[in-house]
């Protein structure tokens, strides 16, 4: 990282973030470029959990190389004065699997319906549940990096 003073290394950071934000941009592989999604996630038991369809590109690639990249940020100012942002981020690496465990899916899946509090019903019945493929992403490697605002108007790192 070249900004060393705004490198995050404290796992309760990681966990503040992967807890707050509700969208993770996922890279996954693809033939000759990477495919980039914005996904709803919930972060639970150490992983990143998306639903998705039982088909498409994602799943694809997954099935192909498991391996992927993701970002999460909130951007807490744009400072045009200065020509800065202040911001969260937290970028990582790991391996994308389809959960085939009911418990393990079915836990996943209340756990997004309560983070974004949907409607759907809890458990998910059975029919639905078949035609419901739920992503586990493992993370291997976590980065993050900050620039918060100051309240003595200058910028500060941490």
């Amino acid at each position: 990282m070249r900004r060393k003073d705004r490198e995050c290394s404290d796992p309760t950071f990681f966990h503040d973030m992967l807890d707050r934000a509700d969208v993770a941009t996922v890279a996954f592989h693809a033939e000759e470029y990477p495919y980039v999604l914005p996904l709803n996630f919930v972060f639970m038991n150490g992983a990143l959990y998306v639903h998705s369809a039982m088909e498409g590109r994602k799943l694809d690639c997954m099935k192909k190389d498991p391996r992927v990249g993701f970002s999460i940020h909130t951007v807490l100012k744009i400072d045009r004065e200065k020509a800065t942002t202040c911001y969260e981020s937290l970028c990582g690496e790991g391996f994308a699997r389809i959960v085939t465990d009911r418990e393990e899916k079915q836990k996943a899946l209340a756990a997004l319906a309560a983070k974004f509090q949907s409607r759907c019903e809890i458990p998910v019945p059975e029919h639905m549940l078949e035609h419901t493929t739920v992503i586990r992403i493992d993370p291997l490697q976590l980065n993050g990096k900050r620039n918060l605002p100051s309240t003595a108007g200058k910028t500060t790192q941490s």
